[in-house]
């Protein structure tokens, strides 16, 4: 199966969930047990191996080898009414891992309740026997188990900000990151991404069709700054600033905490140096958005830094 998927890198996004069995010791099971459980009971799994493909139990495998590869070839020939977006990087002491990514819908999704996870697996991490060396081996979900519901139409766009902790027991080097918007109640996976943690302190992106490194290491995000609003809390006017050490494109948006864009305060080309944009609480059409927590987000330069800001009418 490793080789098979291998064969399909930057297309699938791979997650090998560990169950109590046939070790009953074995260390990532141990390691999360509860979401690996969740995972066990949303399949409705009664023994191993098992096979799923869109919700559907699969009885009758014949050759593995060939089925699997007719059964991805037949899903990726399929188009996905959503695109994930993801960048991400590690601090520079490798205690987290910060992760931004958009959830677009180009098509309308068609299900009733999506959610959105963020599993965190190793591309390759080993063992003493019997467990061995394993391939995409499952760490932790975040924000938890049971996903992230959301609501998504035709043409919405989702922004979500996300991070988490670099265990001692990872091995940074292998960390992968997976998105996947998956609906629970027909268990079919909507769309998916994995990008692997290339370095500390840099960023890495997907565009949603295929993974992907954006070289420049540290120097991509020393190269922007985004400073804290200010006033803050505000009810009329607040500030933001923020500095290139490059001319380009530069992206400075609202969004809600749960990704939606509420406005764009800076849309284009800025020279080097220090700027800023001011925002009035309103949307881009206009109105008063209510009282409550929003973040702020700059792109620019091929890398991102975002912000925490509380308005108050």
């Amino acid at each position: 199966m490793e080789t098979i998927l291998a064969g399909y890198m930057g297309q699938v996004a791979p997650v090998s969930y560990h169950v109590f069995w046939p070790f009953n010791n074995d260390p990532f099971y141990l390691f999360k047990s509860q979401p690996v459980q969740a995972r066990v009971n949303l399949y409705h799994v009664p023994w191993l191996p098992f096979f799923m493909v869109d919700g559907q139990y699969i009885e009758d495998i014949g050759d593995f080898s060939m089925w699997l590869r007719a059964t991805l070839d037949s899903m990726l020939a399929v188009p996905s009414p959503l695109r994930i977006n993801l960048e991400q990087y590690a601090s520079a002491d490798l205690d987290s891992v910060y992760v931004s990514f958009d959830v677009v819908a180009v098509d309308s999704p068609g299900v009733a309740a999506p959610r959105i996870w963020l599993a965190v697996t190793e591309e390759y991490h080993e063992y003493p026997d019997p467990v061995g060396g394993w391939r995409y081996a499952f760490r932790d979900f975040i924000p938890g188990s049971a996903g992230y519901a959301i609501t998504l139409a035709k043409g919405d766009s989702l922004h979500f900000d996300w991070k988490y902790r670099i265990d001692p027991v990872y091995d940074p080097d292998a960390l992968v990151t997976n998105i996947f918007v998956q609906d629970n109640t027909t268990k079919v996976v909507l769309q998916a991404k994995a990008a692997r943690l290339t370095g500390t302190a840099g960023v890495v992106r997907g565009d949603g069709s295929g993974s992907g490194d954006l070289p420049g290491g540290t120097g991509v995000l020393d190269r922007i700054w985004l400073g804290q609003n200010a006033p803050n809390p505000f009810g009329g006017e607040t500030t933001i600033a923020y500095r290139l050490d490059s001319p380009g494109e530069v992206r400075l948006s609202v969004y809600t905490p749960a990704g939606r864009l509420v406005a764009t305060l800076v849309d284009g080309f800025a020279e080097r140096g220090t700027h800023a944009a001011t925002w009035n609480g309103r949307d881009s059409a206009g109105r008063g958005v209510g009282s409550g927590v929003y973040y702020y987000r700059l792109d620019a330069d091929g890398g991102w830094r975002s912000g925490r800001l509380v308005y108050l009418k």
